[in-house]
């Protein structure tokens, strides 16, 4: 992870929280693709341990935010 350039490692994540936010917010589509949301997930959270706190410092403000648009 950390030998892909920043950009790079911006679009994969926005990749997967965007996969995230799209698959589970609609609740058929996430009953159906179960597996593959918790994949994203788990991706999710080992970008997370990587990026977060320091080169990711607003995921929290986003979660939150996209939790509400979602709604």
């Amino acid at each position: 992870w950390k030998v892909l350039p920043a950009e790079q490692r911006d679009g994969i994540k926005n990749y997967v929280v965007g996969k995230v936010i799209a698959v589970s917010s609609n609740e058929d589509v996430a009953k159906k693709e179960r597996v593959f949301l918790s994949k994203l997930n788990l991706t999710l959270v080992q970008i997370l341990k990587q990026e977060w706190p320091h080169n990711w410092p607003t995921f929290i403000p986003d979660l939150v935010g996209s939790s509400k648009t979602s709604e």
